[in-house]
């Protein structure tokens, strides 16, 4: 998403003041448009009059904030103050490198305190089989040693018991060493279901990493296979929308997602909004900016290095 900036001092400007709040409110959404459709302060003749009236946009120009222009107008000293097109890709494009670069470094990471983990594992059973073979000696010597004394109990009890003699009691007594006592704590379960078989994320999801120029849909269907073949707790999750884009994230850090500069350059806002009902734009609107794509595709070429937008 790029910014449109506005001066902190502007609420008292004198040319603020003449224009009045209507026509300075129309300027910021002019603004804004021209900003996320990078077009470098250039605002189509029908956009400005959907977003103000004739006079508004008359009160702009005689102010100076706005300059008639072929199809439609310019804000004056916009590339001063906010930065190019040019600018703005070439940022996002080196953002999206360096999260590739940095979520490979992470990766290794992980692998190496695996390979650490398991190592750690193998060495702890080695050093625990002696003292398992020491306890399986202990428990044949207590056997033994039990088994001894009921022997001897038997031992001293008369075969024919005399009847004027009187019956002796005798009990027994083992004497066991005493054991260690291991509590057995069973883990917590936590709450969560498995992923439905036909899951599909929310639009306003995709709608999202769409407008960063990111088309997650091609994440989908790794996301099912991977967690409907997980096993046991492995496979259950409290919330799969929030799992889901970290999926994706962690896929555009690895560079399995490029950024696709034709995302960025779409009328999203002006014709339709995902998550908020709007007003289809009118058709001339919606025919001026497929002649402005149009002749920015036959005039340009997009470069990988050097990415360049249709004014």
């Amino acid at each position: 998403m790029s910014w449109f900036r506005v001066d902190d001092k502007s609420a008292f400007h004198r040319k603020v003041m003449a224009a009045g709040n209507a026509a300075w409110g129309a300027l910021c959404r002019m603004g804004a448009h021209s900003s996320d459709q990078f077009l470098d302060g250039f605002v189509p003749e029908p956009v400005a009059h959907i977003i103000g009236t004739p006079d508004e946009v008359q009160r702009l120009i005689d102010v100076g904030f706005l300059v008639s222009a072929a199809d439609g107008y310019t804000i004056r000293d916009f590339l001063q103050w906010n930065p190019s097109a040019k600018d703005v890709l070439k940022f996002r494009k080196d953002k999206a490198k360096a999260g590739r670069v940095g979520g490979q470094a992470r990766a290794q990471a992980s692998a190496q305190a695996s390979a650490q983990a398991r190592a750690q594992a193998s060495a702890q059973a080695s050093a625990q089989a002696p003292a398992q073979a020491d306890s399986k000696q202990v428990l044949e010597h207590v056997l033994e040693q039990v088994l001894k004394q009921k022997s001897s109990s038997r031992a001293r009890v008369p075969s024919h018991p005399i009847p004027s003699h009187p019956k002796e009691e005798t009990t027994e007594t083992l004497s066991l060493p005493a054991m260690p006592v291991v509590d057995t704590v069973k883990p917590k379960s936590g709450k969560g279901t498995r992923l439905p078989e036909n899951w599909s994320p929310q639009p306003a999801t995709l709608s999202k990493f769409r407008s960063e120029g990111y088309d997650a849909r091609s994440c989908i269907e790794p996301f099912r296979d991977w967690w409907m073949a997980a096993a046991g707790v492995r496979g259950v999750k409290a919330d799969w929308e929030a799992t889901f884009r970290t999926w994706v994230r962690k896929a555009i850090e690895q560079g399995n997602i490029e950024i696709r500069e034709e995302l960025l350059q779409t009328d999203k806002h002006v014709g339709y909004d995902p998550n908020e009902p709007m007003v289809p734009a009118p058709p001339e609107l919606r025919a001026l900016l497929d002649r402005m794509q149009a002749t920015a595709a036959a005039k340009s070429r997009i470069d990988d290095d050097e990415p360049t937008v249709a004014h």
